[in-house]
């Protein structure tokens, strides 16, 4: 009873405070985003180059045993417990298959891989269990676990899942009793009571030997059973240290040598090779690569679940059916270090042919697979065909959008602010200051308080076409901008939609829609808007670019926009603009413009056309075109910044896949690339999507973020996720939700039918045009985008499975032209850049200025988290003093959908996670947002724009001090707004804070152009100096200022 009690002890710290909580996460979490490293799922040490395989496979090993750690521990334990207690027990009745049926009743609980059950099936062999019995436990554990069953149904075709099951029934059932019958012949089996020799390890055996005399000890006379509570429990306690030691003796140095050989294994042959490896044919070659796989995976150690993971991940990129479910069925079931552990301990002819029978039936699940594969593949043409027959496109209508109204009949309904005065002046400079606007308090349990978008005036648009929530590129498109547009103080706010750009002007902290007389925009999907003075009058212009129709430039005549002062940017081969920085890069007093281009192509044929570009603004709407150095990329982010320290704006492209990230360093207005070794940062990430520069300690230095896809460990998700219903939830205006809970539903449809490469989900909507696109979503377009080109297809085949998409699926059509364009066929575009900056997955980057570079200090100020970041910039968002960081992130509504994150800077040593304490928690998918203090009373507030949904203002309620803003008034220059000035200021006693005027970073969202300072608890603003663009400086000194809204002009020469 007392073993009994510790053994139930055991699996229930186990299983209640690990192992479920960790399944139910990975289950939770987007396959994609869950592999951290090659043989598992969390990262723990930094990642070495691809190039230093010794470093690699040392800490592939490493991760991999970190990643078992909690696993292996408990298999550990659990085996002393049963190596203590199975030789108390009667000796099971029954046949070869009634204890295989025993043993699977004990191991699919368990919830542990393969490589943690089997110090469990040792412990039962060495403490006479029947083989059946043992053998049956150790593969069942992984293979019948509830949630793991879960996830196959969930991830895998009708047939996967049950071939998967099959298999692992057979293994259990059927080869488990041949094993058992093996070893009962003579010769076959190793005696029980002769330990396996390993050297080194003689203070095991010595303490070993130590805890089995104290536990003889215990019994009086020797050999009889003890007597007594006291006795019991400490004959207990010492058989079970001695077992313990055993277990560790025999499965401790074998541990270690199956992670360095299942490390060099995954090495030399990595997840992305096995689908190049894939791309052959006839039979003979099909065969080889279907032995090597099931070799491969039968031998590869890893965790519980990984099998499915990887397999899904590997399916959702279009390896074929053949590999996948060979992989699928070897993987987990058996490794190298049962095999090692089942071979010391019973027979290595029974560990060779436990392997060799799961080799065996995972190539025959692989060719099962490819047959049935190509069967139920063409049922899925001809049954698409016959859906999509049956619904022809609807006619396109025309949507009813909101007209808005004239700027002139909106000028002057705003309230009149405060006026300003001058409180300050030089021979150079004047300052003009004014209160801000006094507010009733709002207070409530947290510092912001969420708002919907409807109720301070953001239109509540139509959901766009059903599959374009689906189709990357549109679907995750759409800009904002911030900026006082008619010179009332009062910022204005520039959305851009799938039908066009919104502009919003701001009427005392409630928006109304301005007209925007450009009529051919109201059908374009804006991709990224800004809101820069480009002509150097003092009036914020309105930029913006469209889904294949270039960017436009629409210039600002009196707080109204319209196509009588209208530029666009020649456009070339790119379907979309989806990143704009500005800067005067050559100090010639005109806003400079580089453009960062996507194509939204599968990566086998892009960035032909992916091409950023610098336009020289000469002024008067002229601009001279330069194409940047490749090499090229799907640009998302763009950031202009000092690097280097020379004082003038160095350029960060921030590419997303594969294609490294660049930076230009400024040689005096001329952009140079630079390469990694002489890179100013050591690395960077791979699906970067964000970029910003701040100061976080108030040194007067600028750290870098670097925001990528970066969903941390399983543990750590499963306190971050969110069910899709509950996501939309979040919106307490019903006609908001019901359009979130619209687009909810289509999106994970089309995941699941995707999934299950079946067109049945499509089937079940009740939405004609929801059902016809799902069809097209989930089936032809996902073989354009993955299935056929890496199944070796070249760009003719999956040029003839576009002309399969109809007509009206216009951006597919888009897309499917790009490639046409392209100069690149399958794979050509698979180069590595040796020479470039280095990447890394999984994790966004913190990095601070040391020497003349930057050193990563992420793990310092705990900011790897990101989620699917998309914008990440820095903001003093409690007038601390301190600036804090907000990351808006989500991809699409999923089972799954992690919080946007809010760190908090802690006295600019560190950053603690505190989204939820600030009332920012948000599982809605989010690009872009804004800082801006839209009521004007002196905090920053935020506005999210959720992807296809209506903005949503997130309203700042309890600052720490006041606010101090500043604006800049250059008249010497046409940059008016000083972009790219720095602005420090300065405390009485001499605590500083900097902040730079930027027009560039985050994720297609542009903040007014202004410097906003938190001031805490200084008593006032005692200096303030600024760096102009130009290279000038200018200061003033002996102030005494309190919070307000100020104005910095630089008077004319």
């Amino acid at each position: 009873m007392i073993t009994g009690a510790l053994i139930a002890t055991i699996c229930a710290i186990f299983w209640l405070g690990s192992r479920y909580p960790s399944l139910q996460s990975k289950a939770g979490a987007d396959p994609d985003e869950s592999l951290s490293t090659p043989l598992g799922f969390e990262s723990h040490f930094p990642e070495p180059r691809a190039d230093q395989k010794f470093k690699r496979i040392i800490w592939t090993a490493a991760e991999w045993a970190v990643t078992n750690k909690q696993g292996m521990t408990f298999g550990v334990l659990l085996a002393a417990g049963l190596l203590t207690v199975v030789p108390l027990l009667p000796r099971p009745r029954g046949g070869k298959f009634a204890g295989s049926v025993q043993g699977m009743l004990i191991g699919a609980p368990l919830g542990v891989c393969v490589n943690c059950a089997a110090p469990i099936g040792q412990a039962m062999l060495k403490g006479g269990s029947r083989v059946e019995v043992a053998l049956a436990t150790m593969f069942s554990s992984p293979s019948f676990n509830v949630i793991v069953l879960g996830m196959l149904f969930t991830l895998f075709p009708w047939y996967l899942v049950w071939l998967k099951l099959a298999t692992s029934v057979l293994m259990v059932l059927v080869v488990v009793p041949q094993l058992s019958r093996q070893a009962d012949r003579p010769g076959w089996r190793k005696p029980l009571q002769t330990p396996a020799l390993l050297p080194g390890l003689r203070i095991f055996q010595w303490m070993e030997s130590a805890f089995g005399k104290m536990s003889e000890a215990l019994l009086t006379p020797a050999g009889d059973r003890p007597k007594g509570l006291f006795h019991t429990l400490g004959w207990v306690l010492m058989r079970y240290s001695k077992n313990l030691w055993t277990v560790i003796r025999l499965s401790l140095p074998l541990m270690v040598l199956a992670g360095l050989m299942g490390a060099a294994l995954v090495e030399l042959l990595p997840w992305s090779r096995i689908a190049q490896i894939a791309q052959v044919e006839g039979w003979i070659p099909n065969a080889a690569v279907l032995l090597l796989v099931a070799g491969f995976g039968t031998l590869l150690p890893v965790p519980i679940a990984f099998d499915v993971i990887v397999c899904a991940v590997l399916w959702d990129a279009g390896v074929p059916m053949y590999v996948v479910a060979t992989l699928l069925v070897t993987l987990g079931i058996y490794s190298v270090y049962p095999w090692s552990l089942i071979g010391t301990t019973l027979s290595w002819r029974i560990a060779t042919l436990a392997g060799a029978a799961v080799l065996t039936l995972g190539v025959a699940a692989g060719a099962t697979a490819g047959v049935v594969y190509r069967w139920h593949d063409l049922s899925t043409i001809r049954q698409a065909a016959a859906i999509l027959g049956e619904l022809p496109a609807s006619k396109p209508q025309r949507m009813v959008l909101p007209p808005g109204r004239p700027g002139a009949e909106l000028r002057g309904l705003a309230p009149a602010l405060p006026a300003s005065k001058r409180v300050a002046a030089t021979n150079e400079l004047e300052l003009w200051g004014a209160p801000f606007v006094a507010v009733a308090a709002k207070g409530g349990p947290t510092p912001f308080t969420r708002v919907e978008g409807a109720l301070v005036g953001f239109d509540r648009l139509a959901l766009p076409r059903p599959y374009q929530l689906m189709q990357p590129g549109p679907m995750h498109l759409g800009g904002m901008a911030a900026g006082d547009i008619n010179g009332d103080g009062w910022p204005d706010v520039a959305v851009g939609t799938n039908f066009g750009l919104f502009l919003y002007l701001n009427l005392g902290g409630h928006f109304a829609l301005q007209q925007i007389d450009f009529p051919p925009m109201r059908d374009w999907i804006i991709s990224v808007d800004a809101l820069m003075d480009l002509d150097g009058d003092g009036a914020l212009d309105l930029f913006f670019c469209a889904w294949m129709h270039g960017c436009h430039i629409l210039f600002n005549r009196g707080g109204s926009f319209s196509s009588a002062a209208h530029v666009e940017l020649p456009r070339f081969d790119e379907t979309a603009v989806t990143a704009v920085a500005f800067a005067d890069l050559d100090r010639d007093g005109y806003l400079d413009i580089v453009t960062g281009a996507s194509t939204s192509e599968p990566r086998f044929f892009y960035p032909a056309s992916a091409v950023n570009r610098l336009w020289h603004n000469k002024g008067g709407g002229k601009f001279e075109l330069e194409a940047l150095a490749g090499p090229e990329g799907d640009t998302l982010t763009l950031l202009f910044t000092d690097l280097n320290g020379d004082g003038w704006p160095d350029l960060f492209v921030g590419n997303d896949f594969d294609e490294p990230d660049r930076i230009y360093l400024n040689d005096h207005g001329k952009l140079r690339p630079v390469k990694a070794a002489t890179n100013p940062i050591p690395r960077s990430t791979t699906t970067t999507m964000s970029a910003d520069a701040g100061d976080l300690n108030n040194d007067g230095r600028y750290e870098l973020y670097i925001g990528q896809i970066a969903m941390g460990t399983p543990s750590e998700m499963a306190k971050r996720l969110a069910q899709p219903v509950g996501s939309c939830d979040i919106y307490a205006d019903v006609a908001e939700r019901s359009r979130c809970n619209v687009a909810a539903r289509f999106q994970l449809t089309s995941v699941k039918a995707r999934n299950l490469n079946s067109v049945e989900p499509c089937v079940e909507l009740t939405d004609p045009v929801q059902r016809r696109d799902c069809v097209v979503t989930s089936h032809h377009w996902f073989r354009v985008l993955a299935r056929l080109p890496a199944l070796g297809a070249d760009k003719a085949k999956v040029l003839g499975e576009c002309a399969k998409i109809p007509p009206d699926f216009g951006t597919m059509h888009d897309v499917c032209g790009t490639i046409a364009l392209s100069e690149m066929d399958n794979e050509e575009s698979e180069v590595t850049y040796a020479d470039e900056l280095p990447s890394v997955k999984h994790t966004n980057l913190l990095f601070t200025p040391e020497g003349k570079g930057f050193r990563d200090v992420t793990g310092d100020w705990h900011a790897a988290f990101g989620g699917w970041t998309w914008n990440a910039k820095f903001a003093d968002l409690d007038n601390d003093t301190w600036q804090d960081l907000y990351v808006a992130q989500g991809s699409r509504l999923r089972p799954g959908s992690v919080s946007a994150t809010f760190y908090h800077n802690r006295y600019g040593r560190t950053f603690e996670e505190a989204t939820k304490r600030f009332g920012l928690e948000d599982h809605v998918p989010t690009g872009a947002y804004l800082y801006l203090d839209y009521d004007l009373d002196g905090d920053l507030d935020i506005i999210t724009y959720p992807f296809q949904l209506t903005p949503v203002l997130w309203r700042n309620d309890s600052p720490k001090g006041p606010g101090f803003q500043l604006v800049l008034d250059d008249r010497r220059s046409p940059n008016r707004y000083g972009i790219g000035a720095r602005i420090e200021i300065r405390a009485p006693d001499g605590r500083l804070q900097v902040r730079e005027i930027k027009a560039s970073g985050g994720y297609a969202s542009f903040d007014a152009p202004l410097a906003f300072f938190g001031l805490g608890n200084w008593p006032a603003v005692a200096s303030i100096k600024v760096v102009w663009p130009d290279g000038d400086s200018s200061a003033l000194e002996g102030l005494a200022l309190a919070g307000g809204r100020y104005t910095l002009v630089r008077l004319a020469r």
